[in-house]
């Protein structure tokens, strides 16, 4: 009774600081190496990756607590709209871990596509809340091409990122 309930507690916790510490791993390198690489403006997004990743394999409550963690630390980042990042990890965590019965998970592909689709749909709806604003955004085929781009790469990434987040939970949990 007791001490297996205590060896749950403790399990949880080591996986909520695994997991927690390579969320805070992606976004270092996320926001100081990545950029260093990239051309064209890029922004790949390793923390909307790893949400997309984890809902996709072990379902929406789990896509969901790593999309909030995720959206927390990008909200802390940025100056601007505090909120939106937490809100839409989340909703991506929820939509990803909807499907996770529903797709075949040694399927490289599926990642892939929905982390595609996930960094189009996060960036159009951050522009439509930043027009909501009042922030003067000129959407141009710069912005279009860009995130095009940043669309591909995240789902170039969502491969080695989904076999890491398997790895992390699989360690996480012995």
């Amino acid at each position: 009774g007791a001490a297996t309930c205590a060896n749950g507690e403790k399990d949880a916790m080591r996986q909520i600081m695994i997991i927690g510490a390579s969320l805070l791993f992606l976004l270092v390198i996320q926001s100081t190496w990545l950029p260093v690489w990239l051309f064209a403006g890029i922004q790949l997004d390793l923390l909307l990756i790893a949400t997309v990743c984890t809902g996709l394999l072990y379902g929406r409550e789990k896509g969901v607590a790593v999309g909030f963690f995720s959206g927390l630390l990008q909200d802390l980042l940025s100056g601007f709209l505090f909120g939106y990042h937490i809100l839409t990890r989340m909703l991506c965590g929820f939509a990803c871990g909807l499907m996770e019965k529903q797709i075949f998970k040694e399927n490289q592909l599926v990642p892939v596509a929905v982390t595609m689709l996930a960094t189009v749909l996060t960036q159009v709806v951050y522009w439509g809340c930043a027009y909501l604003m009042g922030a003067g955004l000129a959407i141009g085929r710069e912005a279009v091409v860009g995130l095009l781009l940043a669309a591909i790469c995240n789902g170039l990434l969502a491969w080695p990122v989904s076999k890491l987040f398997k790895w992390l939970f699989r360690v996480s949990e012995t």
